[in-house]
């Protein structure tokens, strides 16, 4: 029975003594306090940075974007503009022809 006793009792012991040892504590000194402050400011700014780069890629790109669709819209008016000059000249010629079928 004094062995049991022992056992309980040196066991609690060991346990209590290794937690002890082995604890970590939670508190942090000021100085990593003010570290991680710091370290978490220069992310914020960091990310503001690039959130403002993004946004400004973005209008130039869709600056870029609306510059290309003018052009394309240039070019296909000038495309339609000499279609009809050309329907309007195939017209005339081919009034010029029947004048010329009758004239014979």
């Amino acid at each position: 029975m004094k062995k049991s006793w022992l056992f309980k009792l040196g066991a609690s012991a060991l346990a209590l003594s290794l937690m002890a040892a082995c604890g970590d504590t939670e508190e942090e000194t000021p100085e990593e306090n003010e570290q991680q402050q710091e370290e978490q400011k220069q992310d914020e700014q960091q990310m503001e940075e690039d959130k403002k780069d993004e946004m400004e890629n973005d209008e130039d790109m869709k600056q870029e974007e609306n510059q290309k669709e003018e052009e394309n819209m240039d070019k296909e008016e000038e495309k339609m503009n000499e279609d009809d000059n050309m329907q309007q000249g195939d017209k005339e010629g081919n009034t010029n022809n029947t004048d010329d079928d009758m004239n014979d």
